[in-house]
């Protein structure tokens, strides 16, 4: 009879992977390159303060809400940034929705703040224990579930039951020396992919675990998002992995099964993940790549409309209106009315010949085109003319 009850019960729990990464399809590696390069461009990319903050914030409630909502939280984003302002009112039944969102907004702010002071966030059973804590603090508990302590009876989430309890503290110290002793081996990895494969590995591990009576699910994605902050990630990156599982949660728990059933197989686990995160991640840079954008159009509308007077002033209002519609198509006269409120005060005392005076001078400068009878759009190319030289697609 084997020492340890798991051995029997859930001999997937190796806390070994080198053979499955060695065998592992080149889509693996492809997907940790292409994820790390990304986070790392994002790392490295100025911002300014307000994107930079709003990125924070917009993240931080999504990242909240995601790693609720898969455990049944029903508060919108919106919802969350209300709470937030101190602007949301709940009914007594739902006050603990509320409750569940703090605790989660701050854990991360917690870890985020260690990280930025430059602290070494190791990975403990007492950190695990401590993030298992926040995340019920001042929640209504089932029976015998205590915050921070392995639960002394099974726990059974659907078809999939916990590892022994007796064994569970014995394992989530392997678990953590693992860790924390380097995963993958391979010594070729960057310190960035070697804690995206850590931050994936730590989360199925602890889904495989259990160990405790409640909030197992948030505690093994805040543990993924402090291995993944540790490890050069920004924050906001670090969030996606979470919306991810939440965006596409039948699959997420399928995923999840396989693991488990098929004996400990990690890589389908590791390819999903990988796939969703640099999924969100692109559209991150897509974010930061729009403001670079913004900030390229407002440089060209200044050097070409540099003046002072209220007439400039509107003129380039319009070009940077016009331009914040790019995505939406072609603008009419009378809609160009309208794009602001400002804009509408200033053409509310004019004639129409003065817009057409202003767009007249914006299509001399350059800055707009003609897109159809009475519709126009702004000139982006001329900001694509200043992308760096490379061979046309």
């Amino acid at each position: 009879m084997s020492s340890r009850e798991y051995l029997d019960s859930h001999p997937w729990l190796t806390f070994n992977v080198d053979r499955q990464l060695e065998r592992a399809p080149s889509q693996l590696w492809q997907l940790v390159g292409k994820v790390v390069a990304l986070a790392q461009h994002l790392a490295e990319t100025p911002m300014l303060p307000e994107f930079a903050q709003r990125m924070r914030l917009v993240y931080l409630v999504k990242g909240a809400v995601a790693t609720t909502a898969i455990e049944g939280n029903t508060l919108s984003e919106e919802d969350v940034l209300q709470l937030l302002d101190n602007e949301l009112s709940l009914p007594p039944s739902k006050e603990y929705l509320a409750v569940e969102i703090h605790n989660m907004i701050d854990a991360f702010n917690e870890i985020m703040t260690a990280v930025n002071r430059g602290d070494i966030l190791r990975l403990t059973p007492t950190a695990i224990k401590l993030h298992n804590r926040q995340v019920l603090k001042e929640l209504a508990l089932e029976a015998g579930v205590v915050p921070g302590e392995v639960s002394e009876h099974g726990v059974v989430v659907g078809p999939y039951r916990g590892a022994p309890r007796r064994d569970c503290e014995f394992l989530l110290n392997e678990l953590c020396t693992w860790l924390e002793e380097g995963v993958p081996s391979d010594t070729d990895q960057t310190p960035m992919a070697t804690a995206v494969l850590r931050a994936l590995l730590a989360h199925l591990y602890l889904a495989w675990i259990h160990p405790f009576g409640d909030g197992n699910g948030r505690t093994a994605r805040l543990v993924e998002f402090q291995i993944l902050a540790s490890g050069g990630v920004p924050g906001p990156a670090a969030h996606l992995l979470s919306n991810h599982f939440n965006d596409t949660r039948s699959e997420y728990y399928r995923q999840l099964n396989h693991a488990s059933r098929s004996g400990g197989e990690v890589i389908p686990f590791l390819i999903y993940a990988l796939q969703g995160f640099y999924d969100g991640l692109q559209q991150q840079l897509g974010e930061l790549r729009a403001q670079t954008e913004r900030l390229l159009w407002r440089e060209l509308v200044d050097q070409a409309i540099p003046g002072h007077r209220p007439t400039d002033r509107r003129r380039r209002e319009l070009a940077m209106a016009v331009f914040e519609l790019r995505g939406v198509g072609p603008v009419s006269k009378p809609a160009m009315l309208v794009i602001t409120t400002s804009l509408a005060r200033a053409y509310a005392s004019k004639t129409d010949k003065t817009l057409s005076r202003d767009i007249g001078v914006l299509l001399q400068l350059g800055l707009l085109r003609n897109a159809q009878k009475g519709a126009y759009r702004a000139a982006v190319e001329k900001i694509q003319g200043l992308m760096p030289l490379r061979a046309p697609r």
